[in-house]
């Protein structure tokens, strides 16, 4: 038990400066027209509906290979740099 709760400690260090609407951005664009489980489904409506670090943890447990979209869009990235051109919608 202690070690899921370190983990989740770590896992907000890691998102700190994480901006929340740019990964909505990128994850509406990367699951649009995907199949994917009703599970996924309904952590991604919840982000969606509300981008923040909770919801996010619970995308990031879920598959922790979403945790890139929000590694990349930290703030003062290259990535935000894209974002706030328009480049990435």
């Amino acid at each position: 038990m202690a070690g899921l709760w370190f983990a989740k400690i770590k896992l907000r260090k890691q998102l700190k400066g994480c901006n929340y609407e740019m990964s909505k951005a990128m994850l509406i664009q990367k699951f649009s027209k995907a199949v994917i489980p009703n599970e996924l489904a309904r952590l991604l409506d919840k982000f969606v509906a509300n981008p923040s670090l909770n919801t996010a943890v619970d995308l990031i447990e879920f598959d922790t290979n979403l945790l890139a979209f929000f590694e990349l869009a930290r703030e003062g990235g290259f990535t935000e740099y894209l974002y706030q051109n328009g480049d990435i919608k």
